[in-house]
């Protein structure tokens, strides 16, 4: 916290920064700071709505989730599901006509 002092928020540049994103090193006011999960307003938009540590690479197209690299199963280049309708639902690997990479 100290490293940011005297600086002004790199979000709404007016205040004065308090804190430091743990994934992106913004120096972010309170105002643009989630404090739960210790990152600044940007990455909260895209954080991982099934861990909530790390950023998205997609939303789930079973349930429209956003999900990081460790929550998603990746069905094609484009396409994601998530490790929770994956497995509760095994027919929607049926889904998809391509090869299904569940190490991801």
């Amino acid at each position: 916290m100290n490293d940011v002092l005297h600086r002004k928020c790199e979000v709404c540049l007016v205040n004065d920064a308090l804190y430091t994103c743990r994934l992106c090193g913004r120096a972010v006011c309170g105002e643009d700071f989630n404090v739960q999960h210790g990152v600044c307003k940007v990455c909260s938009l895209t954080l991982c709505e099934l861990c909530g540590r790390q950023l998205s690479v997609g939303y789930c197209v079973v349930c429209g989730r956003l999900g990081c690299e460790d929550c998603m199963v990746q069905v094609s280049n484009v396409a994601y599901i998530c490790r929770e309708c994956f497995s509760k639902n095994r027919s929607v690997k049926t889904v998809y006509k391509f090869p299904v990479n569940s190490n991801r």
